[in-house]
């Protein structure tokens, strides 16, 4: 806007069918050269030191979409900024600080600038409004003191300071300044024989200890500065500084307190701690369990806290104790006060009994009878040496069990815990616990014990029943075995001790012990189908043999294949016969030739025996290629815990196996998305370099599926790029790189998309136990239950994928995001070999199991047949070339030749021959060029 378009306006709508100008009101612009300065509310402040100040600035916003920016000087806060229109219909910008005051503020001017941007090239233009600040107390001569303090005598006092002076002597507190302690009548310093140690005085804080105080100390102080150009005492306010010779007890809090047996109980127990640096001890009396202190400040003194928690029980019924001891610092003995609070506990006073309601013992052996009681107060100064512990029957009051040796425990300690050697089948029975004392007489009918004696006891237990694991997993088996005598407990022995054992005795909360044994170990594939055992052996008196009972389980151990060195390969004219054994659980095992998986075809053709659940062997023929310059022949071994490979052939006519380079995935491998495709690119460093694409755990070929170009730029490096449909119905897409020769391996899985699962919350997959298989005369029907997030699952079937097919039909359930069940039928094979995987996994890992496993006995014969028709005809072979060898032998011995010289062609001597010689030499010379000349020319 300009100065000329000062003027008054009327609006007018020109439409169409519609021009009409509205008269009734207008508006009259103003182009000015500068504005009023903004508004700042109070425009002047009058504060006391820690008061919360709030600052308006205001300033008018003619252009919505450029306000004017509001600034403050000095930033004392943050300010908050609103843009509203006020009665008037202008716009107003405005801003907000907040900030609490202090003496740094007083005198302080405030700044509110506010700066307005042109559009016509000009500077822009900034207005500014001030207010002072004036703090009414601040820069003032004051202190802060307790009124009283009562201190020990001979020991430490604390006097809680802090002071304020004038703005313009603050820096005199940086000199050399001094803290004196002086009466109201002098300045000569009072309590120098005290040790003073004061706090940081350019901090005013004028805190001071003194030590060693006397009765002669009691008197009341102020404050004096002693600075090089400031002398002044602080008169506003004083302390009493009252030495004595004992101090208040603690207070505790209840002081009474009735309370249940097993009940919660709070104690809390306060004394004055005049020192800060020496506070009282506080010490609970009984100690009942370990308390916790607390040391919190009052206004004008300070408390030392102690709070005792514990359970109410018999034990607790009386009286308990606080003492707060002092120390003294005059050399005299440490001074003790304390307070006593009552603690009652009406259902605590009585005769009760503990007893496990049954004991099980071994005929022969020993048992121990765990055991405590408690009796009236007034009956306990009964308890003596002179005291009978007795076990009767209810209704009759006669000792039983006298001759098993009972031994008992100490009863003025009210522990009859009993032991009775060789029990015998005729104690069986239920037993109470009477004392028989001079004065006291008698029976626990509260409770009672029922001793059963056993010809035989359970075997141990073992924790847990079944061993399922993975290799390198870290195992902990517990043997369990109840130990009915504390003096003689079974001895528990592993077979086989595959690692650390660790030995307990624990009681239960039936109050009968056990006797505990683990054995901690990491599993191997050598634990695999191993039997472990437990063996707990009870020894027995008066002759008899040892009582000994065992539990064993089966491990089952996962462990990666791994292909044997008895891994190899032969070759004829026309075939090539490898074979391939692999240990693993499970063994899963796929042929790859040159990057290709290979299946049953006119191509190859592959048998599998499996000796056990852990050993595969596979034999595959194929063909031998004439016209190809390579040959690369793979086997590959996986399951969910691992894999293992081995090149078995490879025909590479110019590449020796010195300078085979195993292969290895390059960081810079990686993949980009777009609405409607994933595009993918893989980069691999080896010699030779073979790459494989698997999407969702299936080869990738040229398809509609996905479509792939690779490059070599020379013989060491390969760069493949995979472009694939964006799946839009599926939630889950992995994507693997998998390169790999005769020297190793590498994988990486390069693209995984779960649309609807955070990353946070992912769980690996496991296949639960419940997985099995049910087979009929024509069908085998497997479920395969999985628990992950995602859970994804693809079955394999003589290890290739599985889809829905004349093969095998499958149904998949999901009944929530973590559980995957699914269920496959497939015909009855008769005369093939069957192996089905279950196989689940997703971006943290996977699990397999092989459900079910069917090798027939004929293919094994037949291979055993193909091996022994080679054998017979190779040793034909080696026949005729011995009968050979002989004619020639023949021949060569019924010619001879006198010897004579010539020359070699490096000028050695040779062995002469006759002329014939020479003639016969000639013509094998020329045979052998004719054969080379014949051969180059092929």
């Amino acid at each position: 806007m300009r100065p000329g378009h000062t003027n008054t306006y009327y609006l007018r709508l020109d439409c169409n069918d519609l021009k009409y100008t509205f008269r009734t009101a207008s508006v009259k612009i103003e182009v000015k050269d500068d504005f009023s300065s903004p508004t700042l509310t109070p425009s002047s402040l009058e504060v006391k030191d820690g008061d919360s100040v709030s600052l308006t600035c205001s300033a008018p916003a003619p252009c919505v979409p450029h306000p004017p920016t509001l600034t403050w000087t000095p930033t004392l806060g943050d300010p908050q900024e609103t843009l509203k229109e006020n009665q008037d219909k202008i716009l107003v910008k405005t801003s907000v600080l907040n900030f609490t005051a202090s003496y740094l503020h007083d005198g302080e001017k405030i700044y509110c600038n506010a700066t307005y941007k042109k559009q016509d090239g000009n500077y822009d233009t900034s207005l500014t409004a001030t207010t002072n600040i004036l703090c009414t107390n601040c820069g003032q001569f004051e202190i802060s003191l307790p009124q009283t303090v009562q201190v020990l005598s001979g020991s430490c006092v604390t006097v809680p300071c802090s002071f304020g002076i004038r703005r313009k002597y603050e820096k005199d507190l940086q000199g050399e300044c001094r803290a004196l302690w002086v009466y109201s009548d002098s300045s000569h310093p009072r309590l120098t024989d005290t040790n003073p140690v004061t706090g940081n005085l350019t901090e005013k804080d004028c805190t001071t200890i003194f030590s060693n105080m006397r009765p002669g100390h009691t008197n009341t102080y102020y404050l004096r500065l002693d600075c090089n150009d400031l002398k002044y005492t602080f008169r506003t306010a004083s302390v009493n500084i009252n030495v004595r010779d004992n101090l208040p007890a603690p207070t505790l809090t209840p002081s009474t307190l009735e309370v249940k047996d097993g009940g919660s109980v709070s104690l809390t127990c306060s004394a004055p701690a005049p020192c800060l640096s020496e506070p009282p001890n506080l010490i609970w009396t009984p100690t009942l369990r370990d308390s916790k202190e607390t040391l919190l400040e009052n206004q004008d003194k300070t408390i030392k806290t102690s709070v005792l928690n514990f359970t109410a029980s018999r034990q607790n019924h009386g009286h308990i104790s606080c003492n707060a001891v002092y120390k003294k610092q005059d050399g005299s003995r440490d001074v003790t006060f304390s307070t006593t609070a009552n603690i009652l506990c009406p259902d605590c006073d009585r005769f009760e009994v503990s007893l496990p309601q049954t004991v099980q013992v071994l005929s022969g052996s020993c048992v121990t009878i765990p055991c405590s009681f408690e009796i009236q107060r007034k009956h306990e100064k009964h308890l003596h040496g002179g005291c009978r512990p007795l076990w009767v029957y209810l209704e009759n009051p006669d000792p039983r069990l006298t001759e098993a040796n009972p031994v008992t425990g100490n009863l003025t300690e009210k522990d009859c815990t009993t032991t009775f050697y060789n029990i015998q089948s005729g104690h069986t029975s239920t037993y109470n616990f009477r004392l028989d004392c001079s004065d006291l007489k008698y029976t626990f009918k509260e409770a009672n014990v029922k001793i059963e004696v056993k010809d035989n006891f359970p075997p141990p237990t073992l924790t847990p029943s079944t061993l399922e694991g993975k290799e390198g997993d870290l195992v902990n088996l517990t043997c369990s075995a109840p130990a009915p005598c504390l003096t003689h407990p079974p001895t528990l022995t592993w077979t086989p001790i595959l690692g650390d054992v660790f030995e307990t005795l624990q009681m239960n909360p039936n109050k009968t012990l056990v006797k505990t044994s683990v054995l901690s170990f990491t599993a191997s594939s050598l634990h695999h189908r191993q039997n472990i055992s437990c063996t707990a052996v009870y020894k027995r008196e008066s002759g008899n043999s040892d009582a000994s009972m065992a539990t064993s389980l089966k491990a089952d151990i996962l462990f990666p294949p791994r292909i044997l060195p008895s891994s190899s390969c032969t070759k004829t004219a026309s075939q090539i016969n490898c074979s391939c054994e692999i240990i693993g659980n499970p063994p899963i095992l796929q042929w790859f030739l040159n990057g290709q998986p290979v299946n049953q075809s006119m191509e190859g053709f592959v048998t599998i025996k499996s000796l056990n659940e852990t050993y595969l062997r596979s034999i595959i023929s194929l063909n031998q290629p004439k016209e190809r310059n390579v040959s690369a022949l793979l086997c590959f071994g996986f399951n969910s815990l691992g894999s293992d490979s081995k090149l078995l052939f490879v025909n590479f006519l110019q590449t020796s196996a010195e300078h085979i380079v195993p292969p290895r995935i390059l960081p810079s491998s990686n993949c980009t998305k777009t609405a409607r495709q994933i595009n993918c690119s893989c980069e691999i460093l080896g010699k030779p370099t073979i790459l494989q694409w698997l999407f969702n755990g299936q080869p990738v070929n040229q398809s509609g599926e996905g479509f792939v170009i690779s490059q070599s730029r020379n013989k060491t490096y390969l760069r493949s790029t995979i472009s694939l449909n964006q799946t839009q119905e599926r939630n889950v897409s992995s994507l693997l790189c998998f390169g790999f020769n005769s020297m190793g391996s590498d994988s990486k899985l390069i693209f995984i998309n779960s649309p609807q699962t955070s990353t946070e919350n992912l769980v690996p997959p496991r296949i639960l136990p419940s997985s099995s298989c049910t087979k009929t005369a024509r069908q085998i029907n497997c479920s395969c239950e999985i628990m992950g997030k995602p859970p994804i699952l693809q079955w394999l079937f003589n290890g290739q994928p599985v889809n829905q097919s004349g093969e095998g039909f499958v149904i998949s359930q999901s009944l929530n995001e973590t559980y995957l069940r699914s269920t496959i039928s497939l015909n009855q094979p008769q005369e093939r070999n069957v192996s089905l995987v279950c196989f689940s996994f997703n971006s943290l890992g996977s699990d397999s199991k092989q459900l079910f496993v069917n090798y027939p006995q004929t293919s094994a014969e037949h291979i055993d047949k193909n091996w022994m028709s080679v054998f017979i005809g190779t040793t034909v072979i080696l026949l005729l070339l011995v009968c050979f060898l002989l004619i020639v032998i023949r021949f060569q011995k019924t010619h001879h030749y006198p010897e004579i010289y010539t020359l070699a062609r490096k000028g050695k001597k040779v062995q002469n021959t006759t002329e014939d010689d020479n003639k016969l030499n000639t013509i094998e010379l020329r045979e052998k060029k004719i054969a080379n000349s014949g051969t180059s020319s092929t």
